[in-house]
């Protein structure tokens, strides 16, 4: 399973990588209890990314 990273590096484009940047920074400061990890996925379809607590 690829981590939160691997996902943003390989599926995100390089024009929006500031963007998802700054938004997991503003999850981060103002949810520090919530944990940021990858769910689902298959051969077919890859997992997302999620925030749960």
């Amino acid at each position: 399973m690829k981590t939160v990273n691997q996902f943003l590096t390989d599926r995100v484009k390089e024009e929006y990588q500031p963007i998802i940047t700054k938004f997991r920074s503003l999850i981060h400061s103002k949810f520090p209890f919530l944990n940021e990890e990858m769910r689902g996925g298959t051969e077919k379809y890859y997992g997302v990314p999620v925030y749960q607590q």
